[in-house]
């Protein structure tokens, strides 16, 4: 007959599980687990989700396409106020007295020219071939401007030497004549040079001026030729007025 009390090497019973809560605790009704039987998930008595937020902490504006058109129920932010305009008033102060300045040194530079130009004229006859035709006196006096007068100018008129300082533009127009019939074509000023050099082997003795007594020349004085190389038919000398 066997001994019916264990043997001393017989392993211990495993403790109960879960264990027994400590003296003087009652555990909870109802698990804080979802699906627990003290509160199902998803029931009438669960805490609804709260909103979501944005940074700031405040309700999350709907989202709105940009590409969208605008219409009442969707008016979307408000445009920004446009910029305040720039006041250029220094900047139009400074451009009226730049232009009062330009116009007043203008109208100076003007005046002072002119007063230059007023203060040194004097009066001359004119007689000689004009566009051809003559030789004749122009009618009434020529006042010439921007030269400063001499004074053969300002002498008082004298018939004798005006008549011979006419008499020596005929022979320079018959000069002309004669260079023309030798040469083959009319006095070109760009290719001869000077009509004075020119004429020299043509006009023998070359005149002179009565109110100098020196060599007729081109001027713009008294016995002074004036030739316009630009309209060939004009050769005249200046006289008395």
């Amino acid at each position: 007959m066997t001994d019916s009390q264990p043997p001393d090497w017989a392993p211990e019973p495993p403790p109960e599980w879960p264990p027994p809560p400590p003296d003087g605790f009652a555990p909870p009704s109802a698990s804080p687990l979802a699906g627990s039987p003290g509160r199902a998930a998803g029931s009438a008595t669960s805490r609804p989700a709260a909103a979501s937020t944005g940074f700031g902490g405040g309700a999350a504006q709907p989202y709105r396409d940009p590409a969208a058109p605008l219409d009442a129920a969707n008016p979307g932010p408000p445009p920004p106020p446009p910029p305040p305009p720039r006041r250029r008033g220094g900047a139009c102060l400074v451009i009226i007295l730049v232009l009062a300045a330009v116009l007043v040194l203008g109208i100076g530079g003007c005046v002072w020219s002119c007063r230059g130009a007023l203060s040194q004229h004097y009066s001359t006859g004119v007689w000689g071939w004009t566009d051809g035709a003559g030789p004749s006196l122009e009618s009434g006096a020529t006042t010439m401007f921007g030269t400063a007068p001499e004074p053969r100018d300002t002498a008082p008129p004298d018939a004798s030497k005006d008549a011979l300082a006419e008499a020596g533009l005929q022979r320079i127009h018959a000069g002309f004549r004669a260079f023309e019939k030798a040469e083959g074509r009319r006095f070109d000023g760009s290719r001869d040079g000077s009509w004075e050099v020119a004429l020299q082997p043509y006009v023998a003795p070359w005149p002179q001026n009565p109110w100098t007594g020196e060599p007729m020349h081109g001027g713009r004085h008294r016995g002074d030729v004036d030739y316009d190389q630009y309209a060939p038919g004009d050769l005249r000398v200046y006289v008395s007025p």
